[in-house]
């Protein structure tokens, strides 16, 4: 039972840590974009931008079964870390208001992209690391920490607006994905032998999996 809970403690606690920083980093962007151009025109397009991966959602779908659902995690705290790095960079340099801007919806594309590559992937991971009758509470666990991810990221995006700290932000969210990536070194390390426990060894099992996950 330890053993479970602290699967369970180390996935839930992954998933807030990666709910917050990609809260926090995506409205820091947003706000950047907004203080730099004042332009409603590049805000729309911004929007559209943070948006985008999910109209060929059909293909990250593909390409999610195609790799490796952990080391896919890894890849994506590791870039979203080096994302914060050349954040804190470009902040140190006097670009043209033209060129920052491209850079941050390079950026924010890229962040996107990944956003909706852990959505996929962490619904991989659930069904390695738990089994069938525990998804479920899994699932609505994280619901509620998703929601308290969200108003925590609020506060914290707005004082750090309010206080026009920039670099803090870039900062405090790499080492958000940081303190992320070990605690994933630890649930993954620890569960390494664990197969998917798809648990399809029986007709109910079967169906009762399939409507889980795809309603």
């Amino acid at each position: 039972m330890f053993y479970k809970n602290r699967t369970q403690i180390y996935y839930q606690t992954i998933t807030l840590l990666m709910s917050l920083a990609e809260n926090i980093l995506n409205t820091i962007l947003v706000w950047l974009i907004y203080k730099n151009i004042h332009n409603s025109l590049i805000m729309s397009l911004v929007t559209f931008t943070s948006y985008f991966p999910m109209f060929i959602s059909v293909l990250f779908i593909y390409l999610a079964d195609k790799i490796n659902p952990i080391k896919q995690a890894y890849i994506n705290n590791i870039i979203s870390y080096l994302i914060c790095l050349l954040l804190c960079v470009t902040l140190l340099f006097n670009f043209k208001i033209t060129t920052y801007v491209t850079i941050l919806l390079i950026i924010q594309f890229i962040f996107s992209y990944i956003k909706t590559i852990n959505k996929i992937i962490y619904n991989k991971i659930i069904k390695i690391l738990f089994k069938l009758q525990e998804r479920e509470k899994v699932i609505q666990f994280g619901w509620s920490v998703n929601q308290i991810s969200q108003i925590i990221s609020n506060l914290i995006s707005n004082f750090l607006i309010i206080y026009n700290l920039d670099k803090i932000s870039f900062i405090l969210v790499g080492i958000i994905y940081f303190v992320n990536l070990i605690c994933s070194i630890f649930l993954f390390q620890k569960n390494k032998n664990l197969k998917e426990n798809t648990l399809l060894t029986t007709t109910p099992n079967k169906v009762k999996d399939k409507n889980f996950f795809f309603g």
